[in-house]
């Protein structure tokens, strides 16, 4: 019997709530893997258990373009029909036989051999599937469901566990007498005497016991020798079929809501999908720092839909970028939309190769705590990349590595993401390589001097196995390394940076791993979400943005001021922002500088009329900082530093009741303001 084979019930588990048991216990029973099944039992509302439901079947769906889902509409046919066919002669649930267990994995058998009424042996059928292309089993296969005893239901036939002397009506008088065994059911039928020993039909021996007779007094050369025993490998082979729905099943679904499930919205909580991702800190020419990032997904993971006559696919994905700076908070990314539109020889292309997405963001130096949120809004699954990393600040001012990376391949003269200095690198996801790939390093330099080299070394941990030492020619260095007869393993590859002595100045590392594969897949679709360069003033005015976030106010106007020495001079925005910092030092005649020329243009704009006002204030000159104050109020409700400045200005020209008024206000939006609370008091001593 099956329970021979498989233990369904090894430890207790919860019993699931009435509304899905049937699901479970009828439905899913041959497919469901052990930890779905307990993962299951764990859910705990009708809400859960229904989402669980859509992602398991989508686990299993063959082909995402389609509407259907095939898998599971095949296995629904299977159950009705076994249900059908196995539940009239038996107690149980036709689906729970032996029978319908197989009929249910297998589908209808090619052949079907009955074999009923003998004297000599049980009821019994042989079933045949040939040209059975699944995974993990033999292309053509023969098992046996006997009675028993010629007693109840059919029970799958194991030949080592059972034996043949079980198919006989008096099989206990052959249990010890293999050859009259033998020779009992080939005069049966010589296929029910082979379906005996083997149930692999590919198998060498199957051929040898297909021969004629089994006798080879009889038949001198013929036959096999009566004493032949079952194939040790049928076990193995029934334990297959039986394992099969579950084996070929990736669960990390499972784990990734576990993990990331809070992340996302109901519909995504239970469709997570792995991925291999990549990360490196590269350098703008005017040394900003850049975080590149790459996150392939496996082909079956990416939904595309299809437009009506089938010649163009897309799909659509929402990037969340979370930055956690290790003791500061965080620091704001936005979110951002991929679109994916490829014809019918991309898709082609999409169906068996990885679809990489690939994106970078500036990014001010510091030790941050990493993860993005890639959802697909087609196919409504979602994985998560966490990484911890660090960015270092540029020193200018000496010769040093900027940033490093290593790739499949690199090309030139394509900004945008993983593209700096005129190359573009094409990550490797997870850094995986083959035995006999190109891996391809790529480092960025600056300040050194000529004659300077950077050793670039494939390391594993007995030691260097590659190592070229390369002429710095400009701001960049790239070099292959080949991988020919590298075994499997992590490696890394080293750079060193040496100064015209031939010391090491400066060093770093990328790690790779050589795995045993024939090959590792390349995107075939990549979607890089910048492609053209940088530009100078919004990647400034975005790290000063993250400075200010971090509370870091002399960097952040640093990464501005730099820009008022650029041809055509500062931006108005820029002018404005730089402003507003400033500001914060009370150097109001270096704001004024500032603003000054942006009055006439923006009269109602908040950023030049408040910070005039404020200008003005810091300055102590209330007669030029107040008709501008009061205006910046009408423009916009104000905060508690607006309603101070125009209290205080009140107070010095002696308008008390106003200077009152504000003070109140401002208490009222913030009560813990104790040096408000002074001024009011000495305003009521007046």
């Amino acid at each position: 019997m099956i329970a021979a084979f498989v233990l369904l019930a090894q430890t207790a588990v919860v019993t699931p709530v009435e509304d899905h048991r049937r699901w479970l216990e009828d439905e899913v029973r041959h497919i469901i893997t052990d930890e779905e099944q307990e993962f299951f039992q764990t859910l705990a509302t009708f809400e859960q258990r229904e989402r669980f439901i859509e992602a398991f079947w989508d686990r299993r769906d063959p082909d995402r373009l389609t509407p259907r889902n095939e898998y599971r509409d095949e296995h629904y046919r299977r159950l009705e029909l076994a249900n059908q066919k196995f539940g009239r002669s038996s107690s149980l649930l036709g689906s729970r036989t032996d029978r319908g267990q197989v009929f249910v994995l297998l589908g209808e058998p090619s052949r079907l051999l009955p074999i009923v009424g003998s004297n000599a042996v049980v009821d019994s059928e042989i079933w045949y599937y040939d040209n059975r292309r699944l995974p993990g089993l033999p292309s053509r296969l023969s098992l046996i469901f006997f009675k028993k005893n010629n007693f109840g239901d059919y029970d799958l036939y194991s030949p080592v566990d059972d034996g043949p002397e079980s198919l006989l009506n008096a099989g206990s008088f052959f249990r010890e007498n293999r050859v009259g065994t033998m020779e009992v059911l080939q005069g049966v039928s010589i296929d029910l005497a082979r379906a005996a020993l083997t149930v692999d039909l590919t198998d060498p021996a199957a051929a040898f016991l297909a021969l004629p007779s089994i006798d080879p007094a009889a038949n001198p050369g013929r036959g096999v020798p009566l004493s032949h025993r079952a194939s040790m490998s049928a076990n193995m082979v029934v334990g297959d079929i039986l394992e099969l729905a579950r084996r070929s099943v990736d669960t990390d679904y499972l784990e990734g809501f576990r993990r990331y499930g809070d992340r996302v919205s109901a519909e995504y909580s239970f469709r997570y999908i792995s991925n291999r991702d990549y990360w490196s800190v590269l350098y703008e020419p005017d040394g900003s720092p850049f975080v590149h990032f790459s996150i392939e997904l496996d082909p079956q993971d990416v939904t595309f839909r299809a437009n009506e006559d089938g010649s163009r696919f897309e799909t659509r994905f929402h990037v969340d970028i979370e930055v956690m700076a290790r003791g500061r908070g965080p620091v704001s990314i936005p979110s951002r939309d991929a679109y994916f539109e490829i014809d019918a020889a991309d898709m082609e292309q999409a169906r068996f190769f990885p679809v990489a997405y690939q994106d970078s963001f500036a990014l001010i130096p510091g030790a941050y705590q990493m993860a993005v949120t890639l959802r697909s809004v087609v196919g409504e699954h979602f994985t998560v990349v966490e990484r911890n990393l660090s960015v270092a600040p540029l020193d200018e001012s000496a010769a040093t590595l900027g940033g490093i990376a290593i790739g499949y391949h690199v090309s030139d003269a394509e900004p945008g993401s993983f593209g700096v200095s005129n190359k573009r690198i094409w990550p490797a996801g997870s850094g995986l390589f083959v035995a006999g790939d190109t891996v391809h390093a790529f480092a960025q330099t600056r300040g050194a001097g000529t004659g300077a080299l950077l050793r670039i070394s494939l390391q594993s941990n007995a030691g260097p196995l590659r190592s070229y030492d390369v002429p710095i020619a400009g701001r960049s260095v790239t070099q292959p390394i080949e991988l020919t007869d590298v075994p499997p393993g992590p490696y890394t590859v080293l750079f060193e940076l040496l100064d015209d002595a031939g010391a090491v100045h400066v060093t770093k590392s990328a790690a790779l791993e050589v795995v045993d594969r024939e090959f590792v897949p390349r995107p075939a679709l990549i979607y890089r979400n910048h492609v053209s360069a940088p530009a100078v003033e919004p990647t400034a005015v975005t790290l000063s943005d993250q400075f200010l976030q971090q509370g870091r106010i002399a960097e952040a106007e640093k990464a501005l001021a730099k820009l008022l020495h650029q041809d055509g001079g500062p931006s108005d925005l820029v002018r404005m922002k730089l402003a507003s910092i400033i500001l914060f030092a009370s150097r109001g005649d270096e704001a004024l500088e500032l603003l000054g020329p942006l009055e006439e243009r923006y009269p109602d704009q908040i950023e030049v009329v408040e910070g005039i006002g404020f200008a003005h204030y810091v300055r102590r000159d209330c007669a030029e900082a107040l008709p501008r104050l009061e205006h910046a109020m009408a423009i916009r409700p104000p905060d508690t530093s607006l309603l101070n400045a125009v209290g205080d200005c009140y107070q010095q020209i002696g308008r008390v009741e106003k200077a009152r008024e504000m003070f109140e206000l401002s208490l009222g939006a913030n009560p813990n303001q104790p040096g408000v609370k002074a001024r009011l008091a000495e305003l009521d001593g007046q």
